[in-house]
């Protein structure tokens, strides 16, 4: 067990280390994220292989009807090409597990939901803007269970989608 521990304490500290560091700018990644819900995407990336994303938006129509998501997610790279078109530039496709939540009203319903679900996200940088990150994100799978103060509570079918602009923080 101790040598299982010190190998995967190795490995991460090596996904860690500068070696493995984003060679497109600074680590820290926000702005903002258009489609279901609207909201701000913040992202660390810990090292190229893997990163962790945090979403805050608004999934109704207008302030009054609709719900306050928070979505914490971690990625994991399963593709990282170099795109000549974009000035060389690693453009990678991440996927992994996104845990959240969503509190919020919907005419005489409220109440909120726990959310689990399984994202996908093509992230593109360019050489021309190498400040920003343009995204598309979406989780076709999920599973969402619902609490409710005088509606409908059980588990239920959940999504997301969307494209975001970010601004990579230089270092």
């Amino acid at each position: 067990m101790k040598k299982r521990f010190v190998v995967l304490l190795l490995v991460l500290c090596c996904m860690a280390s500068p070696a493995f560091s984003d060679g497109n700018g600074g680590r820290h990644k926000i702005g903002g994220y258009v489609g279901w819900p609207v909201g701000m995407s913040y992202s660390y990336e810990f090292s190229r292989l893997f990163e962790i994303d945090l979403l805050v938006a608004w999934n109704g129509y207008s302030p009054a009807l609709g719900g306050l998501n928070i979505h914490i997610g971690g990625l994991f790279t399963v593709w990282d090409p170099v795109v000549e078109a974009f000035g060389n530039q690693r453009c990678p496709l991440t996927i992994g597990p996104v845990v959240g939540t969503t509190l919020g009203v919907l005419g005489g319903w409220s109440g909120g939901s726990l959310d689990i679900m399984a994202a996908l996200r093509w992230e593109l940088n360019f050489s021309g803007a190498p400040g920003f990150n343009l995204f598309f994100d979406w989780a076709p799978v999920g599973m969402s269970v619902n609490f409710s103060t005088n509606a409908y509570s059980g588990i239920a079918y959940t999504s997301r989608g969307g494209v975001g602009l970010r601004y990579r923080i230089p270092r």
